[in-house]
């Protein structure tokens, strides 16, 4: 073999390579593209404006849960005081009534943020 035939076969072997490629290449490339990623557990992204509306719904679901623990803890952080105060003077009288108004507002509170997850957002 010369040089002037191997160089003519790779010539040829390189020409038939790049023209499969072109033609098998593309659709292996465009294949097992994902559809929609998803933004965020339970939030489904069909379309923007459903992402935004499902974004929103976990937000005030959130925000509903935060508040809630937060008058609870303050809640509890009053009674315990009203407690330690009472036990310093001797009194603890005050206490009951104390912790009743807490545990009312403390209960209130906490329905309050049940009914906002619930009527707050988009169904």
């Amino acid at each position: 073999m010369t040089m002037k035939k191997i160089s003519t076969r790779y010539r040829l072997f390189c020409t038939a390579l790049v023209a499969s490629a072109t033609v098998y290449l593309p659709a292996a490339a465009f294949a097992a593209l994902p559809v929609a990623a998803t933004v965020a557990p339970g939030v489904n992204a069909t379309t923007p404006g459903k992402t935004v509306r499902d974004l929103f719904t976990q937000g005030i679901t959130l925000l509903a849960s935060v508040l809630a623990a937060a008058i609870v803890l303050g809640g509890m952080w009053q009674i315990y005081s009203a407690y330690v105060e009472g036990r310093k003077k001797g009194e603890l009288k005050d206490v009951g009534i104390t912790a009743a108004v807490g545990l009312g507002i403390m209960a209130g509170g906490v329905i309050l943020a049940l009914l906002a997850v619930q009527y707050g957002t988009f169904t």
